[in-house]
């Protein structure tokens, strides 16, 4: 190979691998801070393995946790031409994106059960914890506006029974009883007139 094509490839690979260095910090940075300030305000719950695998500060911090290490291994790799790490940021890379056309397959594969255990399972589970983490509060929101819809499954606004707040229990006595969220409130856009 010529050198200036070899110098080229080196820098460009180290130039890149700086780049995903910086951003994987940047990730691990947010996810902890965002982790930290659930815990000061309490609205940290975790109460299965659905909760910590769902948890966007989770997945913030273990996504950059993988991609430091990996932009780490083709940083010193390239920058130092030192064949270990670049085969170990090969074997990195090869294990990343067989892992993935390994999930999308079995995802393939199975996508009638994984959508019956969202609609069933995952959306009653999200519906409970509607007010116990605000993040999860403000996706429900954005999803039932953007979607003009109430609800996450095929019962529509029945799902909110399953709320403790909006349950239509006569032994509910919060305000809420027998409501719906905000977002599932449609706003009016014409005047019905007799």
């Amino acid at each position: 190979m010529r050198p200036g094509l070899s110098n080229l490839i080196k820098y460009s690979l180290f130039f890149f691998n700086t780049l995903f260095w910086i951003a994987s910090i940047a990730l691990i940075v947010i996810g902890c801070w965002a982790l930290t300030t659930k815990e000061l305000e309490g609205t940290k719950m975790i109460s299965s393995a659905w909760d910590f695998v769902f948890d966007a500060t989770i997945i913030f911090i273990i996504v950059g946790l993988i991609a430091f290490f990996l932009a780490s291994a083709g940083c010193i790799g390239a920058l130092r031409e030192n064949v270990t790490y670049l085969k170990c940021f090969w074997m990195f890379l090869l294990a990343i994106v067989s892992t993935l056309l390994i999930l999308s397959i079995v995802g393939f594969a199975l996508w009638p059960h994984f959508l019956h255990l969202a609609k069933e399972k995952l959306s009653v589970k999200l519906i409970q914890r509607y007010f116990d983490d605000p993040d999860l509060q403000d996706i429900i929101d954005f999803m039932q506006k953007k979607f003009k819809c109430c609800g996450l499954s095929d019962k529509g606004f029945h799902d909110w029974s399953k709320n403790m707040y909006f349950n239509c229990t006569p032994s509910n006595a919060d305000p809420r009883r027998c409501g719906v969220p905000y977002s599932c409130c449609l706003p009016q856009t014409r005047v019905i007139k007799k």
